[in-house]
């Protein structure tokens, strides 16, 4: 079965954000068409350019075989299967995949089946109605023991704008926030959300909090820059100085592979996904 794909990379599992996957590892990220249109509020955001929809883009029909083996060669941690709610292509990559951790990007359309999922609230972009869908996918990933982070986009700094997703996330191995600047409301918002929930991040431009603190000791145990692992003080999946256990899928590594550091602009290198076809090494 061939999958459609628009590009194919090699990434930092930070830079999507995942973090609690395989902290410090690799993903093999493929960027699938689009299954549907949607109006977005904010033309610069990278999500934003997804949903312009199917016909919009001009994708590469790959096998799923050779989107697998590819990973293999590259030796990723994780297949990452990403776009606007890109499941639609999922099953083809679970079924080949096999003994590779297969992960997904959602935003309420579909019940993912994949080993981890990053779900996205985008309802700010798109109209509220869809946070209703992120909510009952959450509780779907929830029930069904599928691990999940949750990703929200708010317009300013107000805990009030998370609404019922506080509820989800107390579900989900970590909160993302991501924030245009609002000019200082920040630090105090994530300082809220972290009287509530032992794992919270927050991505905007003025300030950021990206570690990852034990929630027992209060020790950084994973030290991260925007998009890389710089460092890590875990043991397994436990905190090394009180053993306390952390929701992490996957073994830490001890820092982001500087070799990919290098090839990657930002944490992930982007590349045509018809010079793959090219290749018939990794069709077998």
């Amino acid at each position: 079965m061939n999958v459609e794909v628009i590009l194919i990379g090699l990434s930092t599992l930070e830079s999507i954000p995942l973090y609690h996957l395989f902290p410090g590892g690799s993903a093999a990220r493929v960027v699938a068409r689009p299954a549907r249109t949607m109006q977005c509020r904010e033309s610069k955001r990278e999500i934003c350019e997804w949903m312009r929809g199917p016909e919009a883009f001009s994708p590469i029909s790959l096998p799923a075989e050779t989107i697998v083996n590819l990973s293999k060669r590259w030796r990723a941690d994780v297949l990452f299967l990403d776009g606007f709610e890109p499941w639609e292509h999922g099953r083809a990559l679970r079924e080949a995949a096999r003994d590779l951790t297969v992960a997904t990007r959602a935003h309420g359309f579909s019940r993912p089946e994949a080993d981890y999922v990053l779900l996205e609230d985008v309802s700010w972009l798109v109209g509220e109605n869809l946070r209703k869908e992120v909510i009952s996918t959450a509780e779907h990933l929830h029930s069904s023991g599928v691990p999940f982070e949750l990703l929200v986009h708010l317009p300013e700094a107000r805990e009030e704008a998370l609404g019922e997703l506080l509820e989800v996330a107390e579900k989900a191995r970590a909160l993302h926030v991501s924030l245009d600047p609002k000019g200082g409301a920040e630090r105090a918002l994530y300082e809220r959300l972290r009287r509530k929930l032992p794992f919270v991040y927050l991505h905007a431009d003025l300030f950021s909090e990206l570690d990852t603190y034990c929630p027992q000791c209060s020790t950084i145990v994973l030290a991260r820059d925007d998009r890389s692992l710089r460092g890590s003080y875990v043991e397994g999946r436990a905190c090394k100085r009180c053993g306390r256990e952390l929701p992490l899928f996957g073994t830490a590594r001890e820092r982001s592979s500087r070799t990919l550091l290098r090839l990657a602009r930002e944490g992930v290198a982007w590349y045509n996904p018809l010079v793959f076809l090219t290749f018939k090494g990794l069709r077998g």
